[in-house]
């Protein structure tokens, strides 16, 4: 199979698992032919919370949060190539484990020089933001059991994960380093209540069914490949559309997003940032909820240490704001919801990787929060039941091939 530029390495990593980011040298794949490779993966995880629920009933231990996958990459000819990724995930009440599309696109490149490339890619894609939104739901792809939940917020997962349409993109490497242009735009998943939590603040009667987006992203990675940089936009505009009856008019979410991404890696430590901006315009909703303009903020500092190829330490310091113009909540939300911290959230987290095997690998992770803002409301309905201060640990086990 021929592979002449970074990016077709990069969507055969990304039909593959990922395997190789996840810091794993080999892994059994199903090779049909030298042009189609089928791979794998099973996730289970347990979890158990101190002060409210995360990934179902997790105050009393909690085995509800299990990822399956399946993917092929298959490339007929030098220019053209197709993936695509069935996925199963059960997480609480947040995804029921039904079987769904995680992507499937098609590849078409223009020119075979390996220094400068472009192309287009057409179908169901990993929306281009941050650098782990296109493998947050692979999980041998993360560090951690979970993604940085301040940054890769979970309120907004389906939407942000993948988007229905065009994304063109474009690279170059030279004597100063490795430049990369992704550009989209199209649709993405609606009518989930993850969206109502989000803007409403409750499971409303109604739903978010119409979401148009769009975005790029820009990478640079000098020579040498300690350092690289991400600077990625994503504009999504949803249109609420109410139940019968409903308190809520039919009403408009814009928003803007901004996220800053930097890393250093060092031979045995990485050190790893990223800070997100996101402008939001709410409008339309009725006298329930009036018209409002806010700008909210996220950022995490996370540190790893490898300690041989098998072992990784974690430590992440993270922090999130639903609205910058009140961090605290006690001016805008607690008057409103009668508590001030689902406003916010501050945590910081540790855990560590093994890979006793190279299809194999088990992760476990301890938080502490202080603050609902990334707390899954699904598991937590009732407001004034959330706990501000809690306490998350996970342990996962996960099998690929």
């Amino acid at each position: 199979m021929s592979l002449s530029s970074p990016h077709k390495q990069r969507l055969r990593c990304l039909s593959l698992g990922i395997l190789t980011l996840a810091g794993s040298s080999t892994a059994t794949a199903i090779e049909v032919s030298d042009q189609l490779s089928v791979h794998g993966f099973v996730s289970q995880s347990y979890v158990h919370t101190a002060g409210n629920n995360y990934f179902g009933d997790s105050q009393d231990g909690s085995f509800d949060y299990r990822e399956l996958g399946i993917n092929a990459y298959w490339q007929p000819t030098a220019d053209l190539s197709f993936a695509g990724q069935l996925l199963s995930r059960s997480a609480g009440n947040l995804s029921d484990g039904d079987p769904r599309i995680d992507y499937l696109l098609a590849d078409y490149s223009i020119g075979k020089n390996p220094d400068l490339w472009g192309g287009v890619r057409l179908g169901r894609f990993k929306t281009p933001y941050g650098f782990y939104n296109q493998t947050r739901d692979i999980p041998h792809a993360r560090l951690g059991v979970i993604a940085a939940p301040s940054v890769y917020f979970e309120q907004l997962r389906d939407t942000l994960l993948a988007t229905d349409g065009l994304n063109l993109y474009a690279g170059s490497v030279n004597s100063w380093g490795t430049l990369e242009l992704d550009m989209f735009a199209g649709k993405a998943k609606g009518g989930v209540a993850e969206l109502e939590y989000f803007a409403l603040q409750t499971d409303a009667p109604g739903e978010f069914d119409s979401i148009d987006v769009w975005g790029a992203q820009i990478r640079y990675e000098p020579i040498g490949g300690q350092t690289r940089f991400a600077f990625s936009i994503y504009e999504p505009d949803l249109q609420y559309l109410p139940g019968s009856p409903d308190p809520f008019e039919p009403g408009t979410v814009e928003s803007t997003a901004y996220l800053l991404s930097a890393q250093y890696n060092a031979e045995r430590w990485s050190l790893t940032t990223e800070y997100s901006r996101m402008e939001n315009d709410l409008a339309g909703f009725g006298p329930r909820f009036p018209s409002k303009e806010g700008v909210s903020e996220a950022w995490y500092l996370q540190g790893e240490y490898h300690l041989s190829s098998e072992w990784t330490l974690m430590l992440r310091y993270e922090e999130q704001y639903l609205d910058t113009a009140d961090r605290k909540g006690t001016r805008l939300y607690e008057p409103v919801f009668g508590i001030a911290h689902l406003a916010f959230s501050k945590g910081i987290a540790a855990g560590v990787r093994w890979i006793p095997a190279p299809d194999w690998v088990i992760k476990g992770e301890l938080h502490h929060t202080d603050g609902t803002l990334w707390l899954p409301k699904q598991d937590n309905k009732s407001i004034a039941e959330r706990e501000k201060v809690w306490n998350f640990f996970a342990l996962q086990f996960v099998y690929s091939f």
